[in-house]
């Protein structure tokens, strides 16, 4: 029926049209349709229509939902609705709905059939009474729903969370296909924290298939709307505070990649007050003990002033830090102190407003491990020079200590080994360590043959053998044996002695590792007597630090020493010597003569290393001090940086050089050279000769953007530097400047790349003989422009390490030309077949009619056109010119069609008639790179300027052969003439 919500539906014979007739609304009913012939009784049969058919057609109604508008409940919204063709329902009835029935705000307006259902009983007149909701709280989870189906069925439900309107926000769908058995039914419900505190409605719909959407028809079920209340949260949230207890290894306050927890530390919860925190349920909240990673978490804390308190596993302390939390979050830092004795974090706010999420993930403390340590010195008790105080076990002011490198063992209780160092100006350290028993030895195998402290023994007096007694600066060690010189046993714990004095960090009672005082024993000291032993013979090695004035790695007469070179002698192993008394061999710097001496040396193998001064570089050479006696080589090999060194050398007593090689004895080398060079460089200028006089005048720019190259003498073979790479071209500056840098001393040349249509200026001079700042060295040869090669060389005089008079000029002319033609049919134009007119002499005039002048200032001399009729002026500068062309007799000018300026490769130029066989033609303006290229493939040249001469009455025009030869008789008869003049 049109405008109704009913649906028309074959039913099954078993169920009563009657029955269902009865269930109808009287408005309703009056839809019922009767197809069949008439109905019969209360068992729903009718009379057959057409053979064999038993059937009633009526009209089915429907249960819309009864939100309000904008929610979709309405017929025209395609509101929710239910066919009522079976018995799934919710709670204890159905009723049904006309679709025009739309409910307030109250969703009451389902229907008012409470005495007549479709199917079960209603206690009043609205039949949502499926669903019971408890309080509805916002952020609460698993509310428990309640929902009565009287068949089994899914429920689909929708809650408007955010109040809109409608229910297609973000988790409006509580339920999705959810089974319902026939009965009561519990569902549990989470309220989103986003949700709107405010009244709003939901939606429940049930069906035997399921799937139901928001909107829509099912085959059966109910929909039913309900009004709710979304309250506010009454309960406080729990909060949590965490993050990490780590290892501090650098001592910095600061977390950073690669430093880990410490495991087994114990942190304690307290409130401001120090006590012990409680939880949300009033029980004391854990203490907890962190694992390797270091992580923590307290958690369901209620809002308040909160502690954290850290005891570490023993031998640790609190790091740098101490920040308030509440002042700083970083998640990096550390916010542990020591309070009391105590290693704990300010008190700290912990709420709603404070945390992240309800939790403070940034409280961290940083911890270091207490180190302990065990130094201190090895000297050599030789008394200082005072004999009285030699071997008495004390370290005595002058007495030296033993040399950089003496191998010190530490043992453990067992007798291992746990640690081995090096003597640096005598001192040592064993550094971290943890408490125990322990031993310090000078190893055995610094005693043995070759050894650092062969021929050594332990010193007699006064030794203390007893380490754990904490003397200072007196004898700790016992007899030589096959261990060494060991200590006593000793004991490392945190009471050691304070104050100890010298020490290695040169701070009093400090290992320089940032252990406490009372945790390190900086008072194991061994005192040693030297050898007795014959008298050394001394070895002296040597000699000359020199500035290689060519590069080339020969000391020459004439080069001089190089001054404020530090040259230092070390062992082949790098360690620094001690010569023969025991004493540094220290750093010598050189002279003016570039000497240096290394005298007083045991035997043994050295390495000479040079540090020159700054701009110097190392020359060519490097040959083995050893393998070679010649006393004008340089023996130096790159060493780190700007420095050099030699091979390693051997000094043997009789075995160095003899006088006629070093002019010394055989227990001297004094062959063991280094030179260097000063870099050099070379510039200046390339520029634009405007007057093409190949000299810089004032008003004349430099040229920018032009290649240079630095090429060794040829001008071919490119130049490396000092580390072998090649020395790459560079274009000139804005005002045409160009420079070559950190060259060696050599022979050079320099090769210019101009721009298209630039040409050399006069000059090549050779800049070693000419050392002019205002000429130009360039001249063309091979296809290139290229300076003569020239020496850069240094003299020790600062201001000729640089050559800044290299300098190329050139300038751009312009050119003009070029045919002269016989126009045989006066037509002005130049057509197929028209040759040259050979012998025409032709003038260049500038704009006020004088002879004109070339870019050298020469007058131009006239020309005479070539067999082909071809005429070339060049070098010319830049202006207005006017050419004339004088012809044989029986030739008069042609037809002149066109300005020499238009650039017409075809046509006559001679425009004015000077005579009967001359004429010239109009002014010409020649400009550098905007002439036509064309005719020539060159913008500097105006190869258009033609003239045609027609022939007259008689005139024999002779062939292209004969021209030739007409041309060749006229030079010949120039060249008879010359001669004649001669003679």
């Amino acid at each position: 029926m049109p405008g109704h919500n009913m649906k028309i539906t074959r039913l099954p014979l078993s169920i009563s049209v009657l029955g269902l007739f009865a269930a109808l609304s009287s408005a309703q009913a009056n839809e019922l349709i009767v197809n069949c012939a008439q109905l019969g009784a209360s068992s729903g049969q009718g009379s057959v229509v057409e053979p064999s058919e038993f059937c009633a057609k009526t009209i089915i109604p429907f249960d819309f939902g009864d939100a309000p508008a904008p929610y979709p409940s309405s017929k025209e919204a395609n509101g929710a609705r239910h066919e009522l063709g079976t018995d799934v329902y919710l709670g204890t009835c159905v009723d049904s709905d006309s679709g025009f029935e739309v409910g307030d705000l109250e969703a009451s307006l389902d229907d008012n059939n409470a005495a007549t259902p479709v199917y079960g009983t209603c206690t009043d007149d609205d039949d949502e009474d499926g669903v019971t909701f408890s309080r509805i709280v916002l952020g609460q989870k698993d509310i428990p729903v309640q929902i009565v189906a009287n068949k089994a069925c899914k429920l689909n439900a929708w809650i408007d969370w955010d109040a809109s309107k409608d229910w297609n926000g973000t988790g409006e769908q509580v339920f999705k296909d959810v089974d319902l058995v026939e009965g009561n039914n519990e569902v549990l419900l989470d309220v989103p924290k986003f949700a709107a505190v405010s009244s709003t409605f939901a939606r429940f719909r049930c069906s035997t298939a399921g799937g139901d959407k928001i909107v829509g028809d099912a085959l059966d079920g109910e929909v039913e709307d309900y009004k709710i209340r979304i309250e506010a949260s009454d309960a406080k949230p729990p909060l949590s505070v965490g993050n990490l207890v780590w290892l501090d290894a650098d001592r910095n306050g600061q977390q950073n990649k690669g430093e880990y927890g410490v495991a087994g530390t114990e942190l304690t919860l307290l409130k401001a007050d120090g006590t012990r925190a409680r939880d949300l349920n009033n029980v004391l909240v854990p203490i907890q003990i962190v694992a390797a990673e270091g992580d923590y978490l307290f958690t369901n804390l209620p809002a308040g002033e909160y502690i954290v308190r850290v005891k570490p596993p023993a031998a640790y302390s609190s790091t740098e830090g101490g920040i308030d939390p509440d002042k700083d979050a970083s998640d990096t830092d550390s916010n542990c102190t020591i309070v009391n004795g105590h290693i704990q974090t300010p008190a700290f706010t912990l709420s709603e407003q404070t945390t992240i999420n309800n939790t403070n993930p940034s409280v961290d403390c940083g911890l270091y491990q207490l180190h302990h340590s065990i130094g201190n010195q090895v000297w050599i008790d030789n008394g200082g020079g005072v004999l009285a105080n030699a071997n008495n076990g004390l370290l005595d002011s002058g007495e030296p200590a033993v040399s950089d490198g003496v191998r010190i063992e530490l043992l453990g209780k067992a007798g291992n080994l746990i640690s081995s160092t090096t003597t640096q100006n005598g001192f040592y350290l064993f550094s971290p360590l943890v408490q125990g028993e322990y031993k310090v030895c000078i190893a055995a195998s610094n005693f043995n043959s070759g050894g650092l402290l062969a021929g050594y023994t332990a010193s007699t007096g006064g030794d203390e053998i007893d380490a754990n007694l904490d003397g200072d600066n007196n004898d700790n060690g016992g007899a030589l044996d096959a261990k060494g010189i060991c200590s006593g046993w000793l004991t490392l714990g945190v009471d050691e002695p304070l104050n100890e004095s010298p020490t290695a960090s040169g701070v009093v009672g400090d290992d320089g590792y940032g252990s406490l005082d009372a945790h390190a024993n900086l008072t194991v000291d061994f005192a040693l007597l030297p050898p007795s032993t014959p008298v050394a013979t001394p070895l002296t090695l040597g000699d000359k630090v020199w500035v290689d004035l060519n590069a080339d790695g020969i000391q020459d007469e004439v080069e001089p020493g190089l001054s404020g070179a530090s040259v230092r002698l070390t062992t082949a192993s790098g360690v620094t010597v001690n010569d023969l008394d025991g004493k540094p061999v220290g750093v010598q710097v050189t002279s003016d003569t570039g000497l240096y001496r290394f005298t007083n040396l045991p035997e043994g193998d050295y390495i000479v290393t040079v540090q020159p001064p700054s701009g110097y570089y190392l020359t060519e050479g490097g040959l083995d001090v050893d393998g070679s006696n010649d006393n004008t080589d340089s023996n130096c090999i790159a060493a780190s940086g700007s420095s050099a060194k030699t091979h390693p050398v051997t000094l043997s007593i009789g075995a160095e050089p003899s006088s006629s090689v070093d002019g010394d004895d055989e227990n001297s080398n004094l062959t063991a050279d280094c030179g260097f060079y000063r870099s050099v460089s070379v510039g200046d200028t390339i520029w634009d000769d405007l007057n093409a006089d190949g000299q810089q005048d004032v008003n004349e720019p430099g040229l920018s953007g032009v290649t240079v190259e630095l090429t060794e003498a040829d001008g071919l073979t490119p130049v490396l530097d000092y580390n072998g790479d090649v020395i790459p071209a560079v274009t000139t500056d804005s005002s045409g400047s160009y420079r070559f840098d950190n060259l060696k001393p050599g022979t050079y040349a320099v090769v210019v790349k101009p721009q298209i249509g630039y040409q050399v200026s006069p000059g090549g001079n050779d800049p070693d003989t000419d050392t002019s700042a205002t000429d130009s060295n360039c001249v063309a040869q091979d296809g290139i422009y290229r300076t003569p090669s020239f020496d850069l060389r240094v003299d020790g005089d600062v201001s000729h390490f640089h050559n800044p008079d290299v300098d190329c000029g050139f300038y751009r002319s312009v050119t003009l030309g070029d045919f002269v033609w016989i126009d045989r049919d006066a037509d002005g134009r130049q057509d197929s077949g028209e040759p040259g007119l050979a012998g025409a002499t032709v003038r260049l005039m500038d704009s006020n009619g004088q002879a004109a002048k070339d870019l050298f200032g020469n007058t131009v001399p006239a020309v005479i056109t070539d067999q082909n009729g071809k005429y070339r002026f060049s070098h010319l500068a830049e202006g207005d010119y006017v050419v004339s062309v004088t012809v044989p007799m029986g030739f008069t000018p042609t037809l002149a069609v066109a300005d020499a300026n238009s650039d017409n490769d075809t046509d006559s130029n001679g425009v004015v008639r000077l005579d009967e066989l001359s004429v010239k033609s109009q002014s010409i303006k020649l400009e550098w790179g905007r002439e036509p290229s064309f005719e020539d493939d060159d913008s500097s040249s105006n190869l258009t300027v033609d003239f045609g001469f027609v022939p007259g009455a008689g005139v024999q025009i002779p062939t292209l052969s004969q021209w030739g030869m007409i041309f060749l008789s006229f030079l010949m008869a120039i060249v008879a003439l010359f001669r004649r003049r001669e003679h």
